[in-house]
């Protein structure tokens, strides 16, 4: 899409003024199958750094000249990283203005400026410096902008797989190659980014991934606030005697062995069974994380006024105790008086 304002003609024209400033000693760019011209054109080169890399620009220039940017990208980094140059890093920026890389693109004619700057002969032509402050100002409209709020601010974010790079208050997407994203704190976060589709993945340890696929106009200026969603904890909860139950916060939740799966935070357990002492234990669960408790169950004691021979021993001594006390505190009985009978008469023993 950056490709429109620069015929393929006027593209190839640039980069064969770039060919011959880098490689004057080179009498013709090859048209027809690169490899195999640039290997009759250096059979008699020295094999180091600098002639391999020649060669490869001069691949990546034939393969521009019929519009396969990608492969023509290539060659050219193949190059650069054999030996960086100003008119390699300017091509560069053209092949990845062709495919629609903005981000990349700039970087590569930053970079292409910055070492004819600091080259003791400058290698770009005026009018390569001309055409690169043109294409600069037509990417730097072109740009999206992408804010983002985040929560919990030390969210990392990707955006079509790759991390995102600083560049001065502002950060950039596509920069940097593929790749988990490493942590960036920061809840806002302005991000300049091509236009077009992309897929953005933000991810937080304890959260959610959130996963979004974002359409952005050229030029747009657009907001997102993303919340993630805390993951639950697994609350596992087992025990040495059967049919022993289980609460949580004063809640059945049934007979262990139990799974339960509960928000990050602070649990009371219980786990009883008639006959034996309850098993209690306070727990935190982290999100995401999982806590196993296992309940060992002891026999109840039995208290001494428990014990059926206790009572009975008890009911036999109070029974005794109330005999005693009746002999004991009863009073003397009086003797009824005598009948004498009919005629009254009475005998008075001793």
């Amino acid at each position: 899409m950056f490709a429109r304002s620069a015929t393929p003609v006027v593209l190839l024209m640039l980069m064969l003024t770039s060919l011959c400033a880098w490689a004057k000693d080179d009498a013709e760019v090859p048209r027809k199958d690169p490899k195999e011209a640039a290997r009759r054109e250096g059979e008699d080169e020295p094999d180091d750094d600098v002639t391999r890399a020649r060669r490869l620009f001069r691949e990546g220039a034939a393969l521009a000249g019929e519009g396969l940017w990608a492969q023509a990208l290539a060659r050219y980094e193949r190059a650069d990283a054999l030996s960086p140059h100003a008119s390699i890093a300017y091509n560069i920026g053209v092949c990845e203005r062709a495919l629609g890389h903005g981000t990349r693109a700039r970087r590569a004619f930053e970079r292409a400026l910055k070492r004819d700057t600091e080259a003791e002969e400058p290698a770009l032509a005026e009018s390569t410096r001309t055409t690169i402050d043109a294409y600069r100002r037509e990417l730097e409209g072109l740009m999206a902008t992408l804010t983002v709020t985040l929560v919990p601010a030390s969210a990392t974010m990707t955006i079509d797989g790759r991390p995102l790079t600083r560049r001065g208050t502002r950060w950039v997407a596509g920069l940097a190659p593929p790749g988990p994203a490493t942590t960036r704190k920061g809840k806002r976060r302005v991000i300049e980014v091509d236009p077009g589709l992309h897929v953005i993945v933000v991810k937080s340890p304890g959260f959610e991934d959130v996963v979004l696929r974002e359409t952005l106009a050229p030029g747009a200026d657009e907001k997102r606030d993303l919340t993630l969603a805390r993951l639950p904890g697994e609350l596992q909860i087992s025990a040495d005697r059967k049919g022993a139950a289980v609460s949580v916060d004063g809640v059945d939740v049934g007979l262990a062995p139990v799974s339960l799966r509960r928000p990050a935070g602070a649990y009371h357990v219980e786990v009883r069974k008639a006959g034996f002492e309850p098993y209690l234990a306070d727990v935190r669960l982290k999100p995401a994380s999982e806590v196993a408790l296992e309940a060992v169950l002891a026999a109840e004691e039995v208290g001494l006024h428990e014990r059926w021979w206790f009572w009975t021993s008890i009911g036999a001594a109070l029974a005794g105790a109330a005999v005693v006390t009746y002999f004991v505190v009863r009073p003397e009985p009086t003797q009824p008086p005598l009948d004498g009978g009919g005629l009254g008469w009475t005998v008075r023993l001793p």
